[in-house]
């Protein structure tokens, strides 16, 4: 019902009229009174109207109030020769949740209002259709987008917006109208002071050429906001201080020292990881140590902390056991992007990288290993056991055994098979089990010996049914794993030093990054999918299912924005959780699939994707050909992978469909990154962004540790990042 309610009317010209009858005779009468008499709005720039030449163009204003939308209206009004002018059709994008429901919800989509649903991308129906509209011949249109994408809860503009006014200015090259009003967030009242600002319009003709490309998009908005940012810094002077403050980061350099190196006194940088503390039992809680011969006069009722290096966090005998400075791995990344130059710098650093084989043919599994074998360093493999068939596992450990692998982590395993407990018979073999429930470890951690030597408990996990939290999961593996000798890790949402030291905090013996890793120079993939990973933010981030574990329900996540991805495979992906096969599908369902999705008939797309999974994933083929439920899993597995390929290869025809998964590390980490040497993307690697992280981590953790002991410390005083010896 609700969608119906959104798609009200499609006939354009019923539309125009029935949205002039209601803003001119409902919304005119009630609504100008209020903001012009019972309260007052006094209007700066309208000179500036007349600049657009009578072209449709785009409103783009803060958003501080769920009434300001009429502030935009207004602005559209004032466009008009006069208030009963039929020149422009005047409409804006809103919130769908904020616009009310039933009559309510249907009155203000018929007057003009664009019902946004913010947990979709530039597919949805509003974006599209402003893009549509705008794009007419026959109608000029005026159209109210708030940049920011949300309302402002501090009353100034947010440091954190979205992209999609730049995507509807690219994709109709109409010019856009700057305007910044204050006062709506004063409302409802009497006596009220509304001032809206009009600036000059902004063209952007030169990014006509790329206008289907991300970052043409993310530019585009970046102009607008810089233009809104200026403004609001002349009319409201304290915004620019508000937003400086939000943003802070004071720099505590990290001497140009080896990690190693003897412990002297830096002065003024006293939180450093690197220097000595004294606590001492009376006041002055601490001092620092300026004469290192002072070291031979401290009292018994002094107690030195000495963190030199970061190479102290995690577990000694986990970093031992699988010879490692660094209690640090590198995990999770997605097939075909990381080779032989990400993990020799992680094994030449102290830490260890794992090649993920999923999505890889038998072939070029086996190619892989031969090439990386060829090479005098350690690395590990990351495998995904096969849904349907044993002899696949039996197939693929017997390769690894004979490449000689020492290190596998598996993901989704539910129980101890003969192929591992003959890998792990090997000498030397060490498995690692990705674990996301408690009973998944009472499950891998039965029995007199441990096959496994240590989980790793993905913090980010979410299924059909439910999300779990490594605050909750954490401490009740650990009550289940008391006697038994295996080590525990952390890996999901592990971006920055805080996220680190939070993870070590609570017992973890070692970490894995995973998805910030994609932003370095030694991971690979094509110039679209490297510049859309770069502005990642937390609004760009949803969960889609899971390549792997899709009939499970599991999920993962993906970037939402610039792609109708997440959408397709929602959509699409509900059918298979319906009960729904191919033979069930409805004729418009399979309309949608062939004209919509794949471009080619659903029997074509089959044997597309038999022909994908013959030497991936030949059970899955087997399964297929006698289920025609598994048909429609093969058919939706086949467009979540290709999705991926697509997007790491840059393939501009399929780039509305590109799977470029993840998650919300990469998010954090780009935020992190701002106003640090890693703001430079060439200075991005492997090694700068673990050690980096670590020594942070070392940083974080020794700021809480005095904290627990009552010593105030700064809260500007933060960890910056800097090129650390190697």
């Amino acid at each position: 019902m609700s969608e119906e309610i959104d798609r009200l009317i499609e006939d354009d010209s019923t539309k125009f009229k029935l949205a002039w009858y209601l803003s001119r005779f409902v919304l005119l009468p009630v609504l100008y009174p209020y903001t012009n008499w019972w309260n007052s709005t006094k209007y700066h720039g309208l000179e500036n109207i007349k600049k657009l030449n009578r072209q449709s163009f785009i409103v783009c204003m803060n958003h501080t109030a769920s009434f300001d939308i009429w502030g935009g209206f207004q602005v559209g009004f004032e466009s008009l020769q006069n208030y009963f002018s039929k020149e422009y059709y005047l409409c804006g994008l809103g919130a769908s949740n904020r616009i009310g429901s039933g009559l309510v919800k249907r009155f203000a989509i018929n007057a003009g209002v664009l019902p946004v649903d913010r947990s979709k991308g530039i597919e949805q129906y509003a974006l599209q259709e402003a893009v549509r509209i705008l794009n007419l011949e026959s109608q000029k249109v005026a159209c109210l987008v708030y940049p920011e994408g949300t309302r402002s809860k501090s009353g100034y503009l947010a440091t954190d917006y979205k992209a999609g006014a730049g995507y509807i200015q690219a994709m109709t090259n109409v010019p856009v109208l700057p305007v910044y009003q204050t006062g709506y967030n004063e409302l409802p009242g009497r006596g009220k002071q509304i001032h809206v600002h009009v600036g000059e319009p902004l063209f952007f003709d030169e990014f006509q050429e790329k206008k289907d490309s991300p970052t043409s998009w993310i530019t585009i908005t970046n102009r607008i906001m810089d233009v809104l940012y200026d403004m609001e810094d002349r009319i409201v002077p304290e915004a620019k201080n508000f937003r400086t403050v939000k943003t802070k980061k004071t720099k505590v350099l990290v001497p140009d020292k080896k990690l190693e190196a003897p412990f002297v006194d830096f002065n003024d940088e006293f939180l450093n990881p690197m220097i000595a503390y004294e606590l001492r039992a009376k006041e002055p809680r601490f001092r620092k140590i300026t004469e290192l011969n002072q070291l031979s006069k401290r009292t018994s009722n002094m107690e030195v902390i000495n963190v030199q290096s970061p190479k102290h966090l995690g577990s000694t005998g986990f970093k031992k056991l699988f010879g490692l400075d660094y209690a640090y791995f590198v995990s999770g990344l997605p097939s075909y992007t990381h080779g032989r130059g990400m993990l020799q710098n992680l094994f030449e650093n102290g830490m260890l990288g794992f090649f993920n084989l999923d999505g890889l043919t038998f072939n070029e599994k086996e190619e892989s290993l031969n090439m990386l074998n060829q090479h005098d360093f350690r690395f590990g493999v990351e495998i995904h056991l096969d849904d349907f068939d044993e002899e696949e596992d039996k197939k693929l450990i017997t390769l690894l055994m004979a490449q000689n692998i020492k290190y596998l982590l598996v993901k989704s395993c539910s129980k101890i098979s003969e192929p591992l407990i003959r890998f792990k018979s090997k000498e030397g073999n060490l498995l690692i089990a990705k674990v996301s429930h408690p009973d998944q470890c009472v499950a891998l951690s039965s029995g007199k010996k441990d096959v496994f030597s240590a989980f790793l408990i993905d913090g980010s996990f979410v299924s059909s049914q439910d999300t779990r939290s490594i605050l909750s999961l954490m401490p009740s593996i650990k009550s289940l794993l008391n006697e038994k000798n295996i080590y525990l890790g952390v890996t999901g949402d592990l971006g920055t030093p805080d996220a680190l030291a939070a993870a070590f905090a609570m017992g973890a013996d070692f970490v894995s990054t995973s998805s910030i890793n994609l932003l370095s120079n030694d991971v690979s993939g094509a110039d679209s999918y490297k510049e859309c990973i770069k502005k990642v933010r937390f609004q760009d981030v949803s969960l889609v299912s899971s390549f792997e574990s899709f009939e499970s329900g599991a999920k993962t996540r993906a970037l939402n924005f610039g792609t109708r991805f997440v959408a397709v495979s929602t959509k699409i992906g509900s059918w298979f959780f319906e009960r729904r096969s191919i033979d069930t599908l409805e004729d418009s369902e399979v309309k949608y699939l062939e004209e919509k999705v794949f471009g080619s008939s659903i029997t074509q797309t089959l044997l597309d994707a038999k022909a994908f999974f013959e030497f991936r994933n030949p059970s899955l083929i087997e399964a297929a050909s006698n289920n025609s439920r598994i048909s429609l899993a093969m058919l939706i597995r086949y467009y979540l992978e290709m999705g991926h390929l697509w997007a790491i290869e840059g393939n501009d025809n399929k780039k509305i469909d590109y799977n470029i998964k993840c998650g919300l590390d990469l998010a954090s980490f780009n935020q992190w990154r701002q106003g640090t040497i890693f703001e430079d993307d060439q200075k991005l690697s492997v090694v700068q962004i673990a050690l980096n992280l670590m020594m942070g981590a070392q940083f974080e953790a020794r700021k809480q540790f005095l904290k627990s002991q009552g010593i105030e410390i700064s809260p500007d005083l933060r960890y910056e990042a800097s090129i650390l010896p190697s």
